[in-house]
């Protein structure tokens, strides 16, 4: 029997799917594509409505990269030192919407990182502690952005942090690619890596079954995780029998970064993944399928996998510091530095933050930076440090401006 006379119209779905993903799993299509959108939103409030919960703050990033979302959401207590308060559902997200506005992959924890160091229990470094900062460091061509959760402990592990990379490329739609990286804090090690997912969607009818076909078999997903071969099975759909079957997420990693792996779950399916050991970056892939059955999606996903494991391995993670925006940005705060007013109130700050932007675009660590030497290739953060640094140059401009205009005007009243 054909698969068209299984499902309706499969062929022509089929055919339209096999080259959307096509175009969505190689660099070298050759193929103009439109610029990549990148935005952040950032709050942060008092926790309303609930008295045992007076002096509470709510956090929240919300973080857009093309047509994939992220939300980070979080309650600390500021009297604890914005110590994370997580004791009811609702007072922790990391989410992610891909496609936006959907629960394919899981919209409300769709990571977690957990890393080990020395005698100390292992922890959930993305539950640990408040969030650092969520990043755009690049838009246009790609967008790539960066989150960062400080590691908790002693003033010693003060340096080291978990951090979590996003690039997405608009020539592959399906897809983003995430590097899962530690900085600083020799002692920390990657433990396990979770990624969470509801195939399609949340809940459903009693039928429904939820299955994993990796790149050599096929099997149902149950509560207890199934552990399968990474050195072989480094590509997953995930998707449903029975119910909700034109959807799904799908999963590549690099099989040389990962020494065991399982899946489980029949309404929140986790794969687990666990680094090699004193392992300190972890790559991978994540995409969906939509609109697509998944008997499609499976050969199609089979038969470019292998370009999709190739295209993980060449994304380059680094994003070089952008020496003419800078540029742009100095020329016009020293053109504000000619009055003697913003000279004297600024002069000292502009210099050091100056002092400092040349470091960053020179590669140069900062005197202070910690003597510790890094054991991932993620580096100590010179991006990150570069567009915060710009951030910051941004803002002292609109104040130098401000007071500059001020100067302007009482002289003018004179």
């Amino acid at each position: 029997m054909s698969i068209n006379a299984v499902i309706p119209g499969a062929r022509s779905v089929v055919a339209g799917w096999i080259v959307a993903l096509a175009i969505g799993l190689s660099v070298s299509t050759g193929l103009a594509a439109e610029p990549l959108p990148a935005a952040l939103k950032e709050s942060r409030v008092p926790v309303k409505d609930d008295s045992a919960r007076a002096g509470f703050e709510v956090v929240e990033r919300r973080l857009t990269l093309g047509n994939v979302g992220f939300r980070y959401h979080l309650v600390v207590d500021p009297a604890q030192g914005d110590r994370p308060v997580i004791q009811r559902y609702g007072d922790y997200f990391l989410a992610c919407g891909f496609p936006q506005n959907t629960w394919n992959w899981n919209n409300e924890y769709f990571l977690d990182v957990r890393v080990a160091r020395g005698t100390e229990p292992p922890f959930v470094a993305n539950k640990a502690t408040l969030q650092e900062g969520t990043y755009v460091l690049e838009q246009g061509t790609r967008a790539v952005a960066e989150m960062v959760w400080p590691l908790p402990g002693a003033a010693s592990n003060a340096a080291g942090r978990m951090v979590v990379r996003i690039v997405k490329r608009p020539e592959a739609p399906n897809w983003f690619y995430l590097r899962v990286a530690l900085e600083g804090d020799p002692a920390a090690q990657l433990m396990q890596v979770t990624l969470m997912s509801y195939p399609y969607i949340t809940s459903a009818p009693r039928e429904r079954q939820r299955w994993a076909t990796t790149l050599t078999r096929a099997f149902q997903v149950l509560d207890k995780p199934a552990a399968f071969d990474p050195a072989a099975e480094w590509g997953v759909v995930l998707h449903n029998k029975n119910a909700h079957e034109n959807g799904g997420a799908l999963v590549v990693f690099d099989p040389a970064e990962v020494a065991s792996a399982t899946v489980g779950g029949t309404y929140c399916v986790a794969v687990n993944l666990a680094p090699n050991p004193n392992a300190r970056e972890l790559h991978l892939t994540l995409g969906y399928f939509w609109d697509t059955h998944y008997t499609a999606a499976v050969t199609a996903f089979r038969g470019g996998a292998a370009g999709v494991l190739a295209d993980l391995q060449r994304v380059e993670w680094t994003v070089r510091p952008d020496a003419e925006l800078w540029a742009r940005e100095r020329r016009a705060i020293e053109g504000l530095m000619v009055y003697k007013v913003v000279e004297t109130q600024f002069g000292s700050q502009w210099k050091a933050m100056a002092t400092e932007a040349g470091r960053l675009l020179a590669g140069v660590p900062a005197p202070s930076s910690p003597a510790v030497p890094s054991a991932s290739s993620a580096g100590d953060g010179v991006d990150r440090r570069f567009s915060v640094m710009l951030s910051q140059a941004r803002q002292l401009r609109a104040q130098l401006y401000d007071v500059a205009l001020q100067e302007l005007i009482r002289d003018a009243a004179k």
